[in-house]
């Protein structure tokens, strides 16, 4: 159970982090947290046409 606890004092604290310094931020970054700008932006699939 104490490893529980200590599970949520730490995602606690990175949301603490994030809400105090945003989410693109070089603390956040600090404590573990991947910056917003440096996650990869999703793509369009490109449509394949069949040819009948």
């Amino acid at each position: 159970m104490q490893d529980g606890l200590k599970r949520l004092a730490v995602l606690a604290m990175k949301e603490v982090v994030r809400g105090q310094y945003g989410s693109d931020s070089d603390q956040a970054q600090a404590v573990g947290l991947k910056k917003k700008s440096d996650r990869k932006r999703p793509s369009r699939k490109k449509l394949v046409a069949i040819a009948s």
